[in-house]
């Protein structure tokens, strides 16, 4: 609360109602700027995942479960190895492209995207060679699989074009220009993927259909990013615009992020490489279909994310914690809102989410129902990581990785070869929350901020009585597996949610549902 030097200008009611309406004013500015980029993000979210199930489940219909394995073994192994390319620059251009933007220093956003670009290009070329030429002796040394190794060859370009795709999204997230990044990752690169997984599908290329598919949905994204991001910022071209770079303060904050990303990838990607080690591409694509709808939980998280960073970024620039809080607080709890629905129909029907992936996959049944609770309660502390992030104390997410990935590597190696895929969710779930339990604490502890307030209560109250009326209706309804009651049951237990979740709402949830009435009524007009 501002403070006055002399109590006696104001009687203190007026002066709180003062206070109250400047920071409402100043509260209402960015939450309109999370709603506006947010729901941009949602909905590309919304569209990646749609088309991503469609997909997926082309994918895995097609393949079979062994053969969707070796596809996630390859995809999973490349997508780590371009995680080395990126040597953690991905959350430099976010960070200091945000900074660098509000304080209008074209030189700096020019000069440290394009040096990023070139240290990217050079690793990734790299490592694709290496994978290329050592290929059987990778596969037989990590998968003890040498038969996979024409699939790693096939798709180590992955590399390059993940690494360099990734930057252009980055540079797009970092500039606040959700649209842009939409279009390129969500709606071109599907598209293409979808296009030409079918056309290789029917031409009987099989696990290469789906390789190959994913490599035209990357050269899809990095073309129509690069161009995007070039319209934006056309000072990428303009040789007027020195190029300056701060190369210290960058590497860093780059190899701190590098190494808390690598640790937060492995401890969790490496689930998928210990099962194909102590078990078979199998209980790989099984785990795979499970974890893939497990992401399902954060979408709503990652939407509003993409927006919350740059704004941290910003706020803490200027001094304003006690913005980043009020953001924080409204954020989390949005977040929290949109992904209870998806909790409440992954868990009432389960098995028949799974089988539309084929009957092969309810075997992952379990597994999926023991990350679902535990996604749900990261969904809510989550964005403390990004906080600890963009207030450039990258150190910190960076010992915390290293801690959880020593943690869930050990839960890996003592759980898996005597649970397989459940013994994997049991650990990845596990891993998952104590990272996010250190990080909400710190965040706590040095900020005095924290994502709790008093309508998460109902929020979870609206979860559990749902779920009782969505699992007693299963219960008196025969065949509620068919597709009619499934839609029926689904449609009543997200009736009783919303109601229970509206009941009462805040000036801050007033705010934005509002702004989100107003936007569908600007586009539906």
């Amino acid at each position: 609360m501002i403070t006055s030097n002399n109590q006696n200008e104001i009687p203190r009611n007026d002066y709180e109602n003062s206070d109250r309406s400047v920071k409402g004013v100043k509260s209402e500015k960015y939450l309109k700027r999370v709603v506006k980029g947010a729901g941009i993000a949602l909905s590309g979210s919304v569209i990646s995942y749609m088309l991503g199930s469609v997909s997926g489940i082309i994918t895995t219909n097609a393949l079979g479960v062994a053969h969707y394995g070796i596809y996630v073994l390859a995809t999973s192994w490349m997508g780590l190895l371009a995680d080395y390319s990126r040597l953690g620059f991905g959350t430099v251009i976010i960070r200091f492209g945000a900074s660098y933007n509000a304080a209008q220093k074209k030189e700096f956003i020019k000069g440290t995207f394009l040096y990023i670009i070139k240290i990217q290009l050079l690793i990734s070329i790299l490592l694709c060679f290496c994978i290329m030429v050592w290929a059987e002796e990778f596969c037989s040394i990590v998968l003890k699989s040498p038969t996979a190794a024409p699939y790693f060859r096939f798709f180590a370009p992955a590399i390059l074009l993940t690494s360099l795709y990734g930057s252009f999204i980055s540079f797009l997230d970092g500039m606040q220009n959700q649209k842009y990044s939409v279009l390129s990752s969500a709606v071109a690169g599907n598209f293409f993927n979808i296009l030409s997984l079918i056309l290789f599908l029917w031409l009987g290329y099989g696990v290469y259909a789906a390789l190959g598919s994913s490599l035209i949905q990357d050269t899809a994204i990095l073309i129509v990013g690069a161009y995007l991001s070039w319209k934006i910022f056309p000072e990428f071209l303009d040789h007027n615009v020195e190029s300056k770079v701060e190369k210290k303060i960058i590497w860093s904050f780059a190899l701190t992020t590098f190494i808390a990303s690598l640790s937060y990838k492995y401890s969790f990607g490496l689930a998928m490489p210990f099962l194909g080690y102590y078990h078979s591409p199998v209980e790989v694509g099984l785990y795979a279909v499970a974890v893939n709808l497990q992401q399902l939980i954060f979408v709503p998280a990652n939407a509003l994310s993409v927006i919350f960073n740059p704004l941290v970024a910003e706020l803490y620039a200027q001094d304003k914690v006690s913005e980043i809080h009020h953001l924080y607080k409204a954020v989390a709890k949005w977040s929290l809102i949109c992904s209870a629905p998806i909790a409440i129909i992954v868990i009432l029907y389960t098995d028949f989410i799974l089988s539309l992936f084929g009957s092969d996959y309810v075997e992952a049944a379990v597994t999926l129902l023991v990350l679902i609770p535990i996604s749900f309660i990261v969904n809510l502390i989550g964005l403390s990581g990004h906080i600890i992030n963009m207030i450039g104390k990258a150190k910190v997410n960076m010992i915390n990785s290293i801690i959880t990935a020593i943690i869930t590597c050990i839960m890996f190696v003592l759980l898996i070869p005597k649970y397989s895929i459940v013994g994997a969710g049991i650990a990845y779930g596990s891993g998952l929350l104590i990272n996010n339990l250190i990080r909400v604490c710190y965040v706590f502890y040095t900020l005095k901020i924290h994502p709790f307030s008093y309508a998460m209560i109902k929020i979870v109250l609206a979860v559990l009585v749902s779920l009782l009326a969505g699992v007693s209706m299963q219960a008196i309804i025969e065949n509620s597996n068919d597709i009619v009651n499934v839609l029926l049951i689904s449609i009543i237990s997200f009736i009783i949610y919303l109601v229970i979740v509206i009941m009462k709402i805040d000036d801050d949830d007033k705010f934005i549902l509002s702004a989100v009435k107003n936007k569908v009524k600007s586009r539906t007009l």
